[in-house]
């Protein structure tokens, strides 16, 4: 395209052609930066890489020992991290609404804390009276 440019502006086809190849520089180069790039070459480097990387490893058993140890405890306690968080945080509650539960508690009177256990004639007693709960969840 340059070479046609340069032809309209008055230029004989071959001094066109040479000015264009000028312009754009060493052709065989960027072919080959091009190959280079989509090529296999890439993967052949990364094989290249991966056996350097091999070789330091055993090179130095000491340092390989402690960066296995160290990827597996990360990866270990990760994994025990994410369970515990969904497990508690992300899944969903096994009940048909659970937008609709309640948590109910007991206080005693003169100290004006909370008791963490409810006894069973309190838990009864509260069953018989509920005019606002309902005695099942729905869906399940």
């Amino acid at each position: 395209m340059k070479a046609e440019e340069n032809r309209a502006e008055g230029m004989s086809a071959e001094e066109a052609r040479y000015a264009a190849r000028r312009q754009f520089g060493n052709q065989t180069l960027l072919l080959e930066v091009s190959r280079e790039m989509w090529g296999v070459r890439s993967i052949g480097t990364l094989i290249q890489d991966l056996r350097y990387g091999a070789r330091m490893l055993l090179k130095n058993p000491g340092f390989t020992l402690v960066a296995v140890v160290t990827l597996a405890l990360g990866i270990g306690m990760n994994t025990a991290i994410f369970s515990v968080v969904y497990s508690v945080l992300l899944r969903p509650l096994p009940y048909g609404a659970p937008e609709k539960l309640m948590a109910v508690y007991s206080m005693r009177p003169q100290m004006n804390s909370f008791r963490g256990v409810v006894s069973a004639p309190d838990f009864v007693d509260w069953r018989a009276r509920n005019k606002v709960f309902d005695r099942t969840l729905h869906g399940r």
